[in-house]
């Protein structure tokens, strides 16, 4: 928890120390992005196939790889004051730590050279399943609805639910990545609700992510950089692991319609397009440009969608910290509020007939399917 610890004068340097040394790290790699793109030969060129990728210039898809030197830099240097106290934790945090890595590393080699769909998705089960077969504890324990009187006890079915979550937040996270600063938009947001409910050790990492997290966002808010599947296939791995533990931990630590509602918004959207790919024949893994951060962008331009995206992701959460017994109608509240933002964005009068024109183009352009 972190008013706790900011109320200890040594608690609250340290997390500073740590979100200043994130921020600092991050901005001296983010001064040679060019530099570490050439040599890494992550350049994100533009005018990909299908005209998916319509950014200007080649960008360096660095954000990513700098997150990852830079987290385990400081997740090395914190050890000292983010002992949780016992060796099972101890050997949790780094298997954690090194399925993240292990995933991150896929996400660089499809930078580099694109890995089908389907091999990815064998090494995100492989990775994945490891790790809960190493860290029982983030297997799914249950399920627990107040407002409904319900708890559901997973028991063996906790291994294959929390594996799903795990490939399907990871999947959801990286097809949200499609415009500049919206998954690191999103990393913010969800950092920060970690950070007033995760266990006191937990803390300094995650300030330091905190001020990788800031620097990464202005510098691909500028297009300086890109995450690359590098980063997003990271950032959707760390909160995915990091609610299962919270979830899994003591009472308190965030319950099952906080856990629907943090990631709710980027998984409903990546199962709509999985349908209406599925549905138009083709793979639903395809890359489009339907997904709703587009549909923002098409309808209010990049400033207001990105806006609007973040208050969609926060408000239901923000509203259930008020009224937390009231998980369910806020769970269904946010489904008809995402139904009705994809309509009214699908539609607006201004940007209609561009949308339009879009699909138009990606229909004849994905035609056959592939």
């Amino acid at each position: 928890m972190l008013f706790p610890v900011l109320q200890n004068v040594n608690g609250s340097v340290i997390l500073i120390c740590c979100f200043v040394a994130g921020a600092g790290l991050a901005a001296a790699f983010g001064a040679k992005t060019q530099r570490l793109g050439d040599i890494l030969g992550v350049i994100d060129e533009p005018c990909a196939q299908n005209g998916h990728k319509q950014h200007c210039v080649p960008t360096p898809a660095v954000g990513g790889i700098i997150a990852l030197v830079v987290a385990t830099t400081l997740l090395l240097l914190t050890m000292p004051w983010s002992d949780p106290g016992n060796l099972p934790a101890r050997n949790a945090r780094l298997w954690g730590a090194l399925a993240i890595a292990l995933v991150m590393i896929i996400g660089f080699f499809d930078d580099r050279r694109h890995i089908s769909a389907a091999k990815r998705l064998a090494a995100d089960i492989v990775v994945f399943s490891g790790l809960l077969w190493l860290v029982p504890a983030l297997r799914f324990s249950h399920l627990s609805f107040e407002s409904l009187g319900m708890y559901l006890d997973l028991d063996k079915f906790g291994f294959p639910v929390a594996l799903v979550c795990l490939v399907g937040l990871k999947n959801a996270v990286n097809m949200a990545d499609g415009r500049n600063g919206l998954v690191l938009g999103l990393g913010i947001l969800w950092n920060s609700f970690f950070l007033f409910h995760a266990p006191a050790h937990t803390l300094p990492i995650l300030a330091g992510i905190s001020g990788i997290f800031a620097v990464l966002f202005i510098l691909n808010a500028r297009g300086h950089l890109f995450l690359g599947d590098c980063g997003s296939y990271g950032i959707g791995s760390l909160f995915g692991i990091l609610a299962l533990a919270l979830h899994n931990g003591p009472a308190g630590g965030m319950r099952s319609a906080e856990g629907v509602l943090l990631f709710m918004i980027p998984v409903l959207d990546t199962l709509r397009l999985m349908v209406s790919r599925l549905a138009a024949g083709r793979s639903p893994l395809s890359p489009d440009r339907r997904h709703l951060h587009h549909l923002f962008d098409a309808a209010f331009g990049w400033k207001a969608g990105w806006t609007i995206y973040m208050i969609a992701v926060a408000a239901p959460l923000l509203l259930y910290q008020i009224i937390p017994g009231k998980g369910y109608q806020i769970i269904l509240i946010t489904l008809i509020a995402y139904t009705a933002l994809v309509q009214v964005s699908a539609n607006w009068p201004v940007r209609r007939k561009l949308y339009k024109t879009l699909r138009s183009k990606e229909s004849t352009a994905n035609s056959p399917a592939t």
